[in-house]
């Protein structure tokens, strides 16, 4: 596609025949006459029409920011290519990919945040853009491994990249009749009463494995650091939970669901979310199921990982009448939902194990002022302390370390990102992270070696180095991700 003027490729009139479909981005000044070249060299292995490079149709009216989002989401993979002019100033001496509005920047932003694979190509020398050097909502593109297409080596060079093009297209179908094959044997084997339903699912299933096949593309290393290859973040995007593994191109869809809360991982690696007022689990092997049923608002779900208790909280009510703060409820669901301890819930919102599961943190009012602090009480109810007694400043969103001898917490700021980090045993905050990019965040999550620190922003993910020695890295950049879950997968 050109940067020259507002456009994307047309999505092909069939969209249910099994194609492959590429997009190729550049930008005309840069590489317009590279760009035919190679998108005649793909025409002839995959087709002509299933290989875009400039604008085909865009409805009369229709926004081209909606025509570039409906265009990335049909193509299966983006070429984008870059040359030694790619980042230079436009004709006001500011760089195009600054521009909110600039079609590359959208491009790549689309492709990233709906996990098209993104393969650059560096045209005659030029070199791959840091992730310092690019807006924050495409700055994971500098991740991305890059080929080279070098015009003194121009066929050969095509030539690898078409191979390369063949594998991740023989890979994709594989995959897909792989896992149809077995959807198909599982309805086989499924009661006749329960085949309708059954082949509902698997149409469902069959939809979402077209999304996923494209899951494992990329080489052994993290591709999202200090996410490392063996670890996942689960977190809300949308109306959906997402899932990004460490070793994975770009994140996955897990449900269909509209969580509006945390989420958290079992220790057997089912996830629990908040969706409709209840609390649910989610499971390979089965439809999801409701922990709680009473649709009283639960939320903010956190799982004790040795026995799948799971703390959440019931919001007061607009009449200031309700079961409200902190209960527990069985990841089993052998018993309903039950406060801590006995007697009444323990007033608070937003729970959080210790790693050795016998305490629990959490936020809430220290009077009527409304202010949010943080306290912790032992797994019944007893004990209840506040974190920072001497502290008058507001703290929210607590996250117990790996270690259990650290809180870290949010501390609101209009001046930029902040978050707080305390001991049980001590009134003070140490160390007291602040930066200015990004410049509001929210959250946050340790990582499971209890080295960095996730917090969401509204441009994405990003990892925070607890002794402060690094500024932060965008560990992934998506549009007002929210509620995260950092661990380390089994087996």
């Amino acid at each position: 596609m050109t940067a020259g003027g507002p456009g994307a490729p047309a999505a092909p009139a069939a969209a249910t025949q099994r194609t492959f479909r590429i997009v190729i981005s550049y930008r005309r000044a840069d590489t317009g006459g590279d760009a035919r070249s190679l998108a005649e060299a793909l025409e002839r292995r995959f087709g002509d029409e299933n290989v875009f490079l400039d604008i085909e149709a865009i409805e009369p009216g229709e926004p081209f920011d909606q025509a570039i989002d409906r265009a990335v989401a049909a193509s299966d993979v983006m070429l984008v290519l870059i040359g030694r002019h790619w980042m230079t100033p436009d004709e006001q001496g500011r760089r195009r990919i600054d521009n909110p509005d600039d079609v590359v920047r959208m491009e790549l932003r689309s492709a990233l945040q709906r996990g098209v694979l993104v393969i650059p190509l560096l045209v005659e020398d030029a070199k791959m853009p840091s992730q310092q050097e690019l807006p924050p909502d495409v700055a994971a593109f500098s991740k991305r491994n890059a080929e080279e297409l070098r015009r003194t080596k121009w066929k050969s060079d095509v030539e690898s990249l078409v191979d390369e093009l063949v594998r991740v297209r023989r890979k994709k179908f594989g995959s897909l009749r792989g896992r149809l094959a077995d959807l198909r044997d599982g309805l086989r084997r499924a009661p006749r009463a329960a085949a309708p339903i059954a082949l509902v699912v698997v149409l469902l299933l069959a939809a979402l494995v077209a999304v996923l096949v494209l899951r494992g593309v990329a080489g052994d290393g993290a591709l999202h650091p200090p996410l490392a290859a063996d670890e996942t973040i689960a977190f809300v995007s949308g109306n959906r939970v997402m899932i990004l593994d460490g070793d994975a191109e770009a994140p996955l869809p897990l449900t269909v669901a509209d969580p509006s809360e945390s989420v958290d991982w079992t220790a057997d690696g089912r996830l629990v979310y908040s969706d409709g007022g209840n609390l649910w689990i989610s499971d390979p092997d089965e439809k999801p199921q409701p922990l709680t049923t009473a649709r009283l608002g639960d939320g903010h779900p956190s799982v004790r990982k040795d026995d799948g208790l799971v703390a959440f909280n019931r919001p007061e009510g607009s009449d200031g009448k309700c079961p409200c703060g902190i209960w527990l409820v069985p990841a089993d669901r052998s018993t309903e939902p039950y406060p801590p301890g006995e007697g009444e819930p323990i007033p608070g919102v937003a729970p959080d194990w210790s790693s050795d599961g016998r305490r629990i943190a959490y936020q809430r009012r220290r009077d009527e002022s409304g202010d949010q602090h943080i306290w912790f009480m032992d797994e019944d109810g007893q004990n209840q302390r506040e974190l920072l007694p001497s502290s008058n400043e507001t703290a929210m969103f607590p996250a117990w370390a790996p270690s259990g001898n650290r809180i870290a917490f949010w501390l609101p700021d209009e001046s930029g990102c902040r978050i707080g980090i305390a001991r049980p045993d001590q009134d003070g905050i140490e160390p007291d992270l602040r930066f200015e990019t990004p410049a509001t965040c929210s959250g946050p999550e340790w990582s499971p070696d209890g080295r960095y620190l996730a917090v969401t922003a509204p441009d994405g993910i990003w990892a925070i180095r607890v002794d402060g020695t690094e500024d932060p890295q965008l560990l992934l950049g998506i549009e007002n991700p929210r509620s995260l879950s950092w661990v380390r997968r089994r087996g």
